[in-house]
């Protein structure tokens, strides 16, 4: 019975042994592939940050070439605007004006002005008794922008003469009047 016991404990303590060195393995294994993860998932984070930098950067080139489009496209308008001018060619000069509003509608404050003018002076409907109504709708553009603006409240004054509204007109000709003392006033107000 002694003989069966010994037996016992050492088939039992080799049991042990056996199973002490394949947890040891197991737990080793499950070790190495825990690392193995944690690098791949460090790995998977720096490359997700570096592509998010990439996409950064991406989207910061394409913000600076639509900008820097755009800018080429308001400064060869500009340049189309200043040769209409030259050329004395009005209609072209009203539409670039137009067009350089839409891209850059800083420039209204002194490109309204000037649509104004053009309309009122230069673009004139053959066999028309009345001015167009563009010229009417820029000058009050304008007047939203600059309400002082003398030279439009002139322009404004002598459409209402010419549209039949003599009573607004006497009062903006009177303001300026009383505004500048220019007799040029005056006379209109007459």
């Amino acid at each position: 019975m002694q003989h069966i016991f010994k037996k016992f404990l050492v088939t039992g303590a080799m049991a042990l042994a056996l199973s002490a060195c394949v947890s040891t393995k197991k737990f080793d294994l499950q070790t190495s592939e825990l690392n193995d993860t944690q690098k791949k998932l460090n790995d998977a984070v720096i490359a997700q940050q570096n592509l998010q930098l990439d996409l950064k950067k991406l989207k910061d080139s394409i913000q600076t070439a639509r900008k820097n489009d755009r800018q080429n496209e308001i400064d060869d308008v500009y340049s189309l605007y200043r040769t209409a001018v030259k050329t004395a060619d009005y209609p072209q000069a009203s539409a670039s004006l137009q067009k350089l509003l839409l891209l850059d509608s800083s420039q209204a404050y002194w490109a309204y002005d000037s649509l104004a003018i053009y309309h009122y002076m230069y673009l004139i409907v053959p066999g028309s008794t009345k001015r167009s109504p563009a010229a009417q709708y820029f000058v009050d553009k304008g007047l939203s922008i600059n309400p002082k603006n003398d030279y439009l409240m002139e322009m404004k004054g002598k459409l209402l003469i010419e549209g039949g509204n003599d009573t607004a007109a006497y009062r903006i000709f009177n303001n300026l009047w009383n505004k500048t003392g220019d007799f040029t006033y005056l006379w209109n107000m007459t």
